[in-house]
């Protein structure tokens, strides 16, 4: 599921319309820094039966660059919140 918020996350932001290239970098390279945490924790998770390390702050990154963006790009600073909440709920 999130691996599906994370992949329209990404097409919205390569897609996006007055998006200056280096915000648009800068949010790419925040939504693999999730990808890569989010990963790193689910394998940890499958491996053991303890608790996902923490990750390395992709998420915070994240949610304060779409403060830069939020009121000229809504549908995706939406998005991002749903994401950051769905990946709160499951412990990452």
């Amino acid at each position: 599921m999130i691996e599906d918020h994370l992949k329209e996350l990404r097409t919205m932001l390569e897609q996006a319309v007055n998006l200056p290239e280096e915000t648009r970098s800068k949010l790419l390279g925040h939504v693999e820094a999730i990808e890569s945490d989010a990963a790193r924790a689910l394998d940890q998770a499958s491996e053991t039966d303890a608790e996902p390390e923490q990750p390395h702050h992709g998420i915070g990154r994240l949610v304060g660059a779409v403060e830069e963006i939020e009121a000229s790009h809504p549908d995706i600073t939406a998005l991002i919140n749903r994401i950051a909440g769905t990946l709160t709920n499951i412990g990452i």
